[in-house]
């Protein structure tokens, strides 16, 4: 499948980032390897730690298909996947080497 296919198919957007484990909004840069390719995302938040127990570093990230209605949306799916559609990629929060 060709790179611009998959973009064409699988639009990502914020509102497609699905965070397991229920964490909020994370900080640092984030980098998701995805079906497409790679993916950089920069958010700042000042209360979420890189370091220590409560650590954001090696958690997981799901971008799926379409928007997460979180239960709202009166679909069948809704109160129990959200109705966000399928997986189109995943990744795992880390830090990014200097080069």
């Amino acid at each position: 499948m060709s790179k611009e296919r998959s973009q064409a198919s699988h639009p990502v957007s914020m509102d497609s980032i699905f965070i397991l484990s229920a964490i909020p909004p994370m900080a640092a840069i984030l980098l998701l390897t995805l079906l497409l390719g790679v993916a950089e995302i920069s958010i700042k938040d000042m209360q979420i730690p890189l370091t220590g127990q409560h650590s954001i570093l090696g958690r997981a990230v799901v971008v799926h298909a379409d928007p997460d209605d979180l239960g709202r949306g009166g679909h069948e799916l809704s109160k129990t996947t959200g109705n966000a559609g399928g997986r189109i990629g995943c990744g795992i929060i880390g830090l990014q080497s200097a080069v």
